[in-house]
């Protein structure tokens, strides 16, 4: 045993770059065993912060092409719910700017009722809307915003136009 113990030391002390690649590689090694072991974890707490990020503190969430009524949930144990409705449409923004004069956009529309949507925390932050409001992403309204900017410039020049027209008109029959 003593003689395997002296050539060890021997060799660490003769050749320093061998023992620090090997010091090194022992390292990566192992950190990259703890990475794979810990990914793991990571992956399973990825998904679960995303999944409440979307559904809130929803357990289950059901989806039915035909609807779904109060008495598809009779039985249950207590529970919380709230239904959703959403359908799909088309926007058409007006934009001067480009060749055609409107950008086509996919609306998608979702109907809930908002107490519950806060009370299950479905939403970021909570809204208080009134009957007949609806939310709109920034987005959207930025563009909307400038849709009703352009068309409003547009009826004035319009009306410039139209009022230039009837001065001549008048200046012309005197």
């Amino acid at each position: 045993m003593g003689v395997i113990f002296k050539h060890t030391i021997k060799n660490m002390f003769s050749k320093p770059f061998r023992t620090l690649m090997l010091i090194l590689c022992i390292l990566v090694c192992s950190f990259a065993g703890m990475m794979a072991f810990d990914m793991s974890n990571s992956i399973k707490n990825i998904f679960r912060s995303a999944f409440c990020t979307m559904a809130g503190n929803a357990n289950v969430s059901v989806i039915s092409k035909y609807g779904l009524e109060e008495s598809d949930f009779e039985g249950l144990p207590e529970h919380d719910k709230t239904f959703i409705t959403s359908t799909t449409s088309k926007l058409f923004l007006r934009n001067d700017s480009m060749y055609a004069y409107f950008n086509e956009k996919d609306l998608t529309v979702i109907a809930a009722d908002i107490d519950e949507i806060n009370t299950m925390e479905l939403l970021a932050t909570e809204v208080d809307l009134k009957e007949g409001e609806i939310a709109i992403p920034s987005a959207l309204a930025d563009e909307l915003h400038k849709a009703k900017d352009a068309i409003r410039k547009q009826n004035e020049a319009i009306l410039r136009k139209e009022r230039l027209d009837e001065a001549s008109d008048c200046d012309t029959e005197e």
